[in-house]
C-alpha cells in the first residue's frame, strides 16, 4: 500500500515493534472513524440540515437589512414631503377603505 510507512526492519527492538503496532493501530482506528463517518447517513444528512439552517438564517437576515435600510429611505423621504402631502398619504388608505365598504354594502 503505498502512502504507508515501513514497518520496523528485522533487526528491531521489541520496543520499536511495539511502537511501530501502537502507531498502525492509530492509523487504521483514524480510517474507520473516517469510513464511519462516511456511512453514517443519518449524520450527514443532520450535518446538510444544519449546513441549509445556517445559510437561510443568514438570508434571512441580509433581506431583513435590505428591508430595513429600504423602510429608512421611504422615511426619510416621507419627513421631507411637506405636510399636506404627509396628510393625504396618512389618510389615503383609510378613504379607500371606506370607499370600498360603502360600495360592499350597497351591492
Amino acid at each position: 500500500m503505498s502512502g504507508t510507512p515501513a514497518g520496523p526492519g528485522p533487526e528491531a527492538t521489541p520496543e520499536e515493534i511495539e511502537a511501530d503496532i501502537a502507531a498502525t493501530r492509530a492509523r487504521l482506528a483514524g480510517n474507520v472513524d473516517a469510513l464511519a463517518d462516511k456511512v453514517d447517513v443519518k449524520a450527514r444528512a443532520q450535518d446538510k440540515v444544519e449546513d441549509v439552517k445556517v445559510a437561510a438564517q443568514a438570508r434571512a437576515e441580509e433581506g431583513k437589512e435590505k428591508v430595513l435600510a429600504g423602510s429608512r429611505q421611504v422615511s426619510e423621504r416621507y419627513q421631507g414631503l411637506p405636510k399636506a402631502a404627509q396628510v393625504a398619504i396618512a389618510v389615503a388608505p383609510v378613504v379607500l377603505m371606506v370607499v370600498l365598504v360603502i360600495r360592499k354594502i350597497r351591492s
